[in-house]
């Protein structure tokens, strides 16, 4: 019975390399690959089975073959012999196993895997990846693999977040309606709201220091006012003549009215003093700190041609009226058989251009910018050790709705093997308060 067994599972799927092509039998032949993109090696399973109202049953004896260096050729009888799936589980030894079904078709192929797998959930496709050979072709080791031959590639991506219309550099990163990742435009000094919007942060409490509440001072009164509501109430510091007075026990407290109690009634003469936090009103300070938008070491050259050793971008919208820049930069020549030049430029404006001797060694210079609504007034100063310190004044129209760029920039007066750098630059913005 056993050999009987043995002969009908060979007469349902021949896995010799010879007699191809015979009728009823479809010829599956690939090449698989990790997900690494090493040849796939290990074994498969294969058994045929019956789809009945979703489930699978299986039909038959497994049969199982090698798979060495990737390479896999097996011949399956096909849709015509009434036997149409099967399934098929792979194993890599100790790296793991994972099942996947195939749908062969009517037809002697050869087929790849990736023309017979049909998907189903929870299946365990994550370790081999299938890529088509043409019948005759070399199989090689290693292959170009296309995104559709990958199993679980394309789906993998897909569920990952893809950048939407509004992404770019040195914006603050928001989700968009379609879940893509956008970027949130505004003001440099902005922040982001929840539904992604920007807008001026959040204004700040206002504080009153040692105010004399309203109302007179005369024995009998005990109703008095504050000039406004504390917020929260247990921020209001009551004084009487130098001594705290405790809510509840000397004072009541309503909004802005406070209610002196029978044993706490000021008396003639008696001085009354209230320190406490209001509520956020517009116009109220909303100002945020300095903010550094570069800072950093720049580059070298000997070259005796202009060149670029550092620079700073300001994104557009960055800077708005009101606000100062404040620029830093220190050159360093090293050795002395040649003079050197260096220049800094605010956009398009030239703002420095001086030259120096091949003694000098040192030089440092800042520039300050102040933003209004049609551009920028720009001023700069600058010295070395020989070098004798030279100032600037200067207007640009330069657009903010473009982003700026500083470029810092030097070259030799001569053909030498001295050398220029840019040792360090800072970019401050210091945003205006509203």
């Amino acid at each position: 019975m056993f050999r009987q067994k043995i002969k009908l599972a060979f007469a349902l799927f021949s896995l010799t390399a010879t007699s191809f092509g015979g009728p009823g039998l479809t010829t599956i032949s690939d090449v698989l690959y990790r997900v690494d993109g090493t040849p796939f090696e290990g074994s498969a399973t294969i058994v045929g089975v019956a789809l009945n109202a979703g489930s699978a049953a299986s039909v038959g004896m497994p049969v199982k073959t090698r798979i060495r260096h990737g390479k896999l050729k097996v011949r399956l009888v096909n849709r015509a012999e009434g036997l149409a799936y099967y399934s098929v589980k792979y194993d890599a030894g100790k790296t793991g196993e994972f099942v996947e079904t195939w749908a062969v078709p009517a037809r002697p192929g050869p087929f790849g895997v990736k023309d017979v797998l049909v998907a189903a959930t929870g299946q365990m496709q994550r370790d081999v990846r299938a890529a088509a050979v043409q019948p005759g072709a070399a199989q090689p080791d290693t292959a170009t693999i296309p995104e559709s031959s990958v199993i679980g590639l394309v789906s993998d991506l897909a569920a990952r977040p893809v950048k939407g219309i509004s992404f770019g550099p040195g914006l603050a990163a928001v989700i968009d309606s379609t879940g893509a990742i956008g970027g949130a435009s505004g003001s440099f000094s902005n922040c982001v709201q929840v539904d992604g919007s920007s807008g001026p942060c959040g204004l700040s409490p206002t504080f009153v220091d040692e105010q004399v509440p309203s109302g007179v001072v005369n024995g009998s009164n005990t109703a008095f006012t504050t000039s406004a509501s504390a917020a929260p109430q247990t921020s209001l510091a009551l004084y009487r003549n130098g001594v705290l007075q405790k809510a509840g026990e000397d004072y009541t407290l309503s909004g802005n009215a406070v209610t002196f109690l029978a044993l706490s009634v000021p008396q003639v003469g008696d001085t009354l003093l209230a320190t406490y936090r209001g509520a956020p009103t517009a116009g109220a300070n909303n100002a945020v700190g300095a903010q550094v938008l570069c800072s950093s070491t720049g580059g070298t050259t000997s070259s005796t041609t202009l060149t670029t050793l550092g620079s700073c971008t300001m994104p557009a919208g960055t800077l708005q009226p009101g606000d100062r820049v404040r620029i830093d930069f220190d050159y360093y020549h090293q050795n002395a058989t040649a003079g050197f030049n260096f220049t800094v430029s605010w956009g398009s404006t030239l703002l420095l251009l001086r030259a120096a001797g091949a003694s000098e060694r040192f030089v440092y210079g800042w520039a300050e910018a102040g933003i209004d609504a049609t551009g920028s007034q720009l001023s700069v100063q600058s010295w070395g050790t020989i070098l004798v310190a030279a100032t600037g004044v200067m207007n640009t129209s330069e657009s903010f709705a473009a982003p700026i760029v500083l470029t810092f920039q030097g070259d030799m007066a001569a053909t030498t093997t001295d050398t220029l750098a840019l040792r360090n630059f800072s970019v401050v913005l210091y945003p205006r308060v509203l």
